[in-house]
């Protein structure tokens, strides 16, 4: 009658329910350290970020004031803290070209539209595509300038690798690309290769006494914060006016840079674009506390006048896609035009016209519906304090 009373009152033993409240525990915590640590890491890095972000808009400022000769001074000193990531000064990137398309006063050919590539690999040629209406005859000439501060150094540019002359005028059919070689002038030629970078460039093609369009060509350079935290690598930059956010690669522009929309000035158009070119190097890791020196190097005027037929800009780098987005979604303010199709080349632009242009009146007989356009460069030192 009793015979399974033994088993019915057994209990748990205390040693094995101390080994299940503790396997119990250890799986919890586990489970917390694997979900619950990184979404605490990535909260952190969150507000680490939001600090470097105030930051840099004070860099902006800093930038603005110094170029726009606001300051007082001709350096300012900026003094960011982080206690994570890395704090970095690179030359040489985000490779721009600007370049502009006059109206032809001389009827053949009857539009002159140049494209600019091959400026971005660092040796010493570049290519031009003619894709105006009418072919030159032998009258067109291109030379290219070196920008040092406020001076300009003339270069030889040349038709062939192997030459380092001055070209003389030739020939060029509409729709068609020639390539270019710069070297420097009266040095031995060995030494001769001009390689287009750390320096900015001015380029100017010649169609007889008539300049038909004019590119130049500078690295905006930009100061770089990189936090690799959380679950996601967090990158802030400061470049050409820009402060750019980019996240695991998708990158957007959060300040208004210093290339405005264009605008009637009474019924001439006006388009301006200030540029900034920063140089130096400077690395910094780790929790830091530090001073950078922003010294203003330069500011020249490249272009400031009438009869322009195109405004055009060549963005390379990383945040050349930012640049892109940031026009996109603000054209209607811009007006411009992203062109794809280069003839014989991989090259793509944004364009710029007067808004009512038409190549009937921007022509040889009338600057009506051209732009006045006014481009300015300046070049900022930035360094260890």
């Amino acid at each position: 009658m009793h015979a399974g009373k033994g088993v019915a009152d057994a209990g748990v033993s205390p040693v094995v329910g101390m080994i299940l409240v503790l396997a119990i525990s250890v799986v919890g915590i586990a489970a917390v350290l694997y979900w619950g640590g990184p979404a605490v890491d990535e909260m952190k890095a969150n507000v680490e970020f939001k600090a470097v972000q105030t930051q840099f808009q004070e860099l902006d400022s800093d930038f603005r004031e110094l170029v726009a000769g606001t300051a007082g001074k001709t350096a300012k000193r900026f003094q960011p803290s982080f206690s994570r990531g890395q704090f970095i000064v690179e030359k040489d990137t985000e490779r721009w070209a600007i370049g502009v398309d006059y109206r032809s006063r001389v009827g053949t050919p009857s539009v002159y539209n140049f494209t600019l590539g091959d400026h971005g690999d660092g040796d010493n040629d570049f290519s031009l595509a003619h894709q105006g209406v009418g072919d030159f005859g032998n009258t067109v000439v291109v030379r290219a300038y070196v920008l040092d501060n406020a001076a300009e150094i003339l270069t030889n540019v040349s038709t062939s690798s192997s030459s380092y002359a001055q070209m003389t005028s030739t020939t060029w059919t509409a729709g068609t690309v020639k390539n270019f070689w710069i070297t420097k002038r009266n040095v031995a030629q060995s030494v001769a290769n001009q390689p287009m970078t750390g320096k900015a460039f001015r380029i100017e093609v010649w169609n007889g006494a008539d300049l038909a369009a004019q590119w130049w060509v500078y690295d905006a350079g930009r100061v770089h914060f990189n936090l690799d935290a959380g679950q996601v690598s967090r990158d802030y930059y400061a470049s050409n006016g820009a402060l750019v956010q980019c996240s695991d690669g998708f990158c957007r522009v959060d300040n208004v840079p210093g290339i405005p929309p264009g605008k009637f000035s009474g019924t001439t158009y006006r388009t301006f674009a200030r540029m900034l070119s920063v140089n130096g190097t400077a690395s910094f890791g780790g929790e830091s506390r530090f001073d950078l020196i922003l010294d203003l190097y330069s500011t020249v005027t490249l272009l400031s006048g009438p009869d322009v037929r195109a405004l055009k800009m060549n963005i390379k780098g990383v945040l050349s896609k930012a640049w892109d987005n940031y026009f996109e979604e603000n054209l209607s303010t811009f007006a411009m035009t992203k062109v794809t199709t280069v003839v014989g080349t991989s090259e793509s632009y944004w364009l710029k016209t007067h808004p009512s242009y038409t190549a009937a009146t921007c022509a040889m007989a009338s600057s009506i519906n051209c732009m006045t356009t006014t481009l300015v460069l300046s070049v900022v030192i930035a360094g260890r304090g």
